[in-house]
């Protein structure tokens, strides 16, 4: 049989014909991968069902600008290696990103006004707020200079962070920022903070030492709960509460330096820290929340300041090894049930 041959503008024509049907195609499938809700005029991410890897979130999605990236979004994506947000995205959701252990790194268009990335982390526009740290980034990480805030859950579930450089500019951490970076083994905080959020280092069961700036005047409930390898605490003389559960579950801890400014003790505060031996409350405490040393099984010792005026319930319950009489002398003082 005789071949025929194509011209070459003819070619060209039936490639470009071929290609187009599978362009939109190949578009059609990317949007399919989006579960969306209203947002405005526009339209944000709720869900994403796609297969992972490297993900470019597109511009439109049925016609509507997408303008926002939703609460768990992404959440334990585990495939997901790298996202690009568009230039249209205004709002994001904490933990849009959480637990996407192989995420690399996070890109922003440039024409965004609202986020952009440094170094494959998520900025807020000014530079001056982290807001998310890519889960399966480096094991160890320097915070660029000019950043004044850590957002809620910045670096939550980041299981391969170990340390981490934290400028002197930082002013306050937000709640959830660093919970369960379980290879994370110490802390130090610049002296400009001032404010330590709820569930801050909860459940970094590799830490084992922690450096607070004489700044700080709180301790967020359950900041540092379930630090298991933690042994020992110094809190700065500024602390004057400390949060519910704040050191909870954390049982490797065996002695606690609270400073003289200190005037309450929320719950469960040390709940089951099964190591601590005793306790030196400062004269200025007035108040100990329910279950506040719940569990502490190796407690042998307890100094209670004459100005307690309150004790909540089961506040030493659990506290095998403190005397009985201690323990009834504490019940009588107070007329309520403790142990």
């Amino acid at each position: 049989m005789k071949k025929r041959i194509v011209p070459a503008h003819v070619a060209l024509f039936l490639t470009l014909a071929a290609l187009a049907p599978l362009s939109a195609q190949t578009a059609r499938n990317m949007a399919a991968d989006f579960e969306t809700e209203p947002d405005g005029n526009g339209v944000a991410i709720s869900k994403y069902t796609g297969p992972g890897g490297s993900v470019a979130i597109p511009a439109t999605i049925g016609g509507k600008p997408v303008t926002g990236i939703g609460e768990w979004a992404f959440s334990r994506c585990y495939s997901l290696t790298s996202i690009a947000i568009p230039g249209g995205v205004t709002s994001i959701g904490v933990e849009a990103f959480v637990a996407c252990s192989r995420l690399g790194a996070i890109s922003v268009a440039a024409e965004n006004r609202q986020y952009k990335d440094i170094d494959g982390a998520l900025f807020s526009k000014d530079g001056k707020t982290l807001i998310s740290y890519p889960a399966g980034g480096r094991t160890a990480y320097t915070m660029p200079a000019g950043v004044t805030s850590i957002g809620a859950a910045a670096f939550s579930n980041c299981s391969s962070l170990t340390s981490i450089a934290i400028p002197a500019g930082v002013t306050s951490i937000g709640e959830w920022a660093f919970v369960a970076c379980d290879s994370l083994t110490s802390i130090v905080m610049p002296e400009g903070v001032a404010s330590i959020g709820e569930y801050a280092f909860a459940y970094c069961s590799s830490l084992t030492s922690i450096a607070m700036p004489e700044g700080v005047a709180s301790i967020g409930e359950w900041a540092f709960s379930g630090c298991s390898s933690l042994t020992s605490i110094a809190m700065p003389a500024g602390v004057t509460s400390i949060g519910e559960g704040a050191f909870s579950d954390c049982s490797s801890l065996t002695s606690i330096a609270m400073p003289a400014g200190v005037t309450s003790i929320g719950e469960a505060a040390f709940f089951r820290c099964s190591s601590l031996t005793s306790i030196a409350m400062p004269a200025g405490v007035t108040s100990i929340g329910e279950g506040a040393f719940y569990g502490c099984s190796s407690l042998t010792s307890i100094a209670m300041p004459a100005g307690v005026t309150s004790i909540g319930e089961a506040a030493f319950y659990g506290c095998s090894s403190l005397k009985p009489e201690v323990l009834a002398g504490i019940e009588k003082r107070f007329g309520i049930q403790v142990f």
